[in-house]
């Protein structure tokens, strides 16, 4: 026996004691271990955690005190990013679940593997090796602190501790490893988390492509039940979005569908076997036939029948099995191998799968089938290839967090990031997070090259973003060790950032977004009281205004807070410690202030005193009557203003120069040719970008802009002619403040009633 989860135990035995263990009372369904293989294809700045990392004293967030378990290829214990500072190990405990052999000592309740704990790797006696390199590249993106070259690649969690447990239960087979030694995995993390009293994250960038892809199988159950025993689990989506590794076809009531899909040359077939794996609804039946490339279609296998051909084209078996006690419904599972005598490999070359109805059943279900080839077969489908549903297993489960992989430049879904949903159309992935370009730790037991310095390399994948998330969660744990994995998940999702890349969110291609882990951990930092009074600096009386505080250094420019003063114009607001850009919008007339604050104390004071704003009109139509529309309003209410007059007298004015002013408003009247000249426009361009405010107006302003850059780019708007002949004004759709302007309609009969356009309705 190995270990238990819920109701579901891993245990190993020799396959001729299959028969004895399903007599036994109370044995359900036994499932074979799957073969998972990994995952593999700047970042942690983008996902908001540096800034966490670098907060002042006890404010910062690091994964200190939380355990990141890596259930992986194992972990180069050597590394200069997985020891600190007194160059003693930040690795609690390694599982090598491969090693063997006489001075090896299991973990305590597990008959199979080596444990090394801290010390024996704080003395070198350790004989475990990654010499894959993969679990030493994930490892060190959740949790790497980069003291191998002064900090520069640390990961997201860089002081938590860590836990390593190389995977497997069955020999190493290409770099892959067993989903129950991954389980025995988790239930030795969480074993040792609970005896040292600390709260844990595991990661686990491994996958594979076959299996029903709706969370039911005994693996992902038993994920579950890590989950609700308090484990929370990340999980790489998978790579497979641009491999032709799954098919989906409808077969008709009455006819056929033939799947084809192309065997490699038996010397790129790993372990000389191919797998197909077949999943339709429970109340469909299908009969299926094979062909190989130089053999017509072998007998017909029943719904619910099996049989196994030894042909000159390789060792075929079929399994067909109705209502699955896994989900209710129906596999067909084809695997072609060289076991048998009539050939010594699996030919290459175009096989076919033939699919019908069987008798007297009309598919009631739809009779859609979906289709996977194991993915490390090298087997690819020539037809009914579909991208969607290529989540991996056991990214499916439903508590396991499956995160996809965006690009560290572009931003934009890596191409080869799999994509859900899951076959029952259950969302899948759960979030993205960079996994292109990643460079992090360099195993010393592999051959890569390094990049940048000896000690690191660059990956990608969505084995690398994956722990990206495993890293955001330990800074969670740390900021509260109460949040359960459902807490944890759903503040995850909240705050994950929506762009015009990722679409509506939550999707099948991101999940709910793009990982984001400052804002959920924002209410535990902001711990800062910054207060203060504004007041005119002439009288003394209170101002009423807007305050916007926006953290500098944050990857997002963050707008932390946003709050109004009184009616005595005091505030007080908690924000976390920082180098703050805020943002001050009093009531008029006074001006809109942005200044520098850094916020450094408990309690911070930031009083200002406001001067009235200093305003000017530009009468652009010295020959109209219209200035006085503005200065009589002005006047009354009691505000300070200069008048400039601008000449027409030649062909391109020269804008004289204007003293710094606040306000703007320029104003053309009639519309007999006092449109903005390019030196005015030029002029305004310029008033607009040192932080000027401007309000333009006049007969036909807006027809005479219409198409130039002006109206576009600086004033946000365009100017369009409806079916009914109306003029509408509105923002710039793609602009982000133009977005969110309210469109208006101008009407009027001609002349000045109508200062946007000319003509009739």
């Amino acid at each position: 026996m190995g270990s238990s989860h819920g109701d579901i135990h891993t245990l190993r035995l020799p396959v001729t004691a299959l028969p004895e263990l399903t007599a036994e009372a109370g044995v359900e369904y036994v499932e074979a271990s799957s073969v998972l293989y990994p995952e593999l294809i700047t970042s942690v700045p983008q996902t908001g955690a540096r800034v966490l990392q670098n907060l002042p004293g006890t404010y910062a967030l690091t994964g200190k005190g939380v355990i990141v378990g890596i259930t992986d290829t194992g972990i180069d214990w050597r590394h200069g990013d997985f020891k600190n500072p007194d160059g003693t190990t930040r690795i609690l405990f390694i599982w090598d679940q491969f090693l063997r052999g006489a001075g090896i000592t299991p973990p305590a309740g597990f008959n199979y593997g080596a444990e090394f704990t801290a010390q024996q790797i704080n003395s070198g006696a350790v004989s475990h090796r990654d010499a894959d390199g993969h679990g030493t590249h994930v490892a060190s993106i959740a949790a790497g602190n980069g003291l191998s070259t002064g900090g520069v690649y640390a990961g997201m969690a860089p002081e938590a501790d860590i836990i390593a447990v190389r995977g497997g239960l069955i020999s190493p087979i290409d770099g892959g490893a067993s989903s129950g030694g991954f389980l025995d995995g988790y239930a030795y993390i969480r074993g040792k988390a609970e005896a040292l009293g600390k709260r844990h994250v595991i990661n686990t960038s491994f996958g594979t492509t076959l299996g029903p892809h709706d969370g039911s199988t005994l693996y992902e159950q038993a994920i579950n039940a890590n989950v609700a025993q308090g484990s929370i689990i990340t999980n790489s989506a998978g790579n497979y979005a641009q491999n032709a590794w799954h098919a989906e076809a409808i077969v008709p009531p009455q006819g056929e569908v033939v799947l084809e899909f192309n065997a490699p040359a038996n010397a790129n077939i790993p372990d000389d076997e191919l797998q197909i794996d077949i999943w339709y609804k429970s109340n469909d039946r299908i009969d299926v036939e094979v062909a190989g490339p130089n053999i017509g279609y072998l007998n017909k296998i029943p719904a619910n029948g099996a049989d196994f051909f030894d042909t000159a084209d390789g060792y075929v078996s079929v399994i067909s099995i109705v209502n699955s006690p896994l989900n209710g419904d129906n596999q067909i599972f084809i695997q072609m191998d060289h076991t048998g005598s009539a050939a010594s490999e699996i030919a290459s070359g175009v096989w076919r799968i033939r699919f019908t109805p069987s008798a007297g059943n009309n598919l009631p279900d739809g009779g859609e089938i979906d289709a996977w080839t194991e993915r490390d077969d090298n087997a690819t489908f020539r037809n009914f290839v579909d991208t969607q549903e290529t989540i991996n297993y056991p990214s499916t489960a439903d508590s396991v967090i499956a995160v996809a992989s965006y690009d560290n430049a572009s931003g934009a879904l890596s191409n080869f990031s799999s994509l859900g949903p899951r076959r029952d159309g259950v969302n899948k992935p759960d979030i993205a997070a960079i996994g292109g370009s990643v460079i992090a730790a360099l195993s010393s037991f592999t051959s890569d090259s390094p990049v940048g310095d000896s000690a690191h390399v660059r990956f990608s994948g969505t084995s690398m973003s994956a722990p990206h998330v495993c890293g955001a969660i330990a800074l969670m744990l740390q900021a509260d060790s109460t949040l359960t994995p459902a807490q944890v998940r759903k503040l995850l999702y909240q705050a994950a950032r929506a762009d015009q890349q990722t679409g509506a969110v939550p999707n099948h291609r991101w999940g709910h977004g793009k990982l984001d882990i400052f804002t959920p951990l924002l209410p535990y930092i902001s711990q800062n009281v910054v207060s203060g009074l504004l007041e005119a600096q002439a009288t003394g009386a209170s101002v009423k205004a807007d305050l916007t505080f926006r953290l500098k250094n944050s990857p997002f420019g963050e707008t932390i807070a946003a709050i109004q003063t009184g009616d005595d114009g005091r505030y007080s607001i908690n924000i976390p410690p920082g180098q703050y850009a805020v943002e001050i919008v009093p009531e008029l007339p006074y001006p809109i202030l942005r200044q520098d604050l850094l916020v450094e104390n408990d309690s911070t004071d930031f009083s200002l005193q406001l001067t009235p704003a200093r305003i000017i009109l530009v009468n652009d139509d010295p020959a109209g009557s219209f200035a006085s529309y503005y200065t009589s309003t002005l006047d009354s209410l009691g505000w300070s203003y200069g008048v400039h007059t601008n000449s027409k007298g030649t062909p391109v004015e020269t804008v004289p120069a204007i003293e710094p002013v606040d306000y703007m408003i320029w104003f053309t009247g009639n519309a007999s040719g006092e449109v903005l000249t390019a030196n005015e426009q030029q002029f305004l361009a310029d008033f607009l970008d040192g932080g000027g405010r401007l309000f333009l107006s006049g007969q036909n302003i807006a027809e005479s802009l219409s198409g130039n850059d002006f109206l576009a780019n600086r004033l946000h708007v365009s100017l369009e002619r409806n079916s009914i002949n109306d003029f509408l004004l509105h923002g710039v759709r793609d602009d982000d403040i133009g977005k969110d302007l309210p469109t208006v309609i101008t009407t009027g009969t001609g002349g000045a009633n109508n200062q946007t356009s000319r003509g009739t309705r």
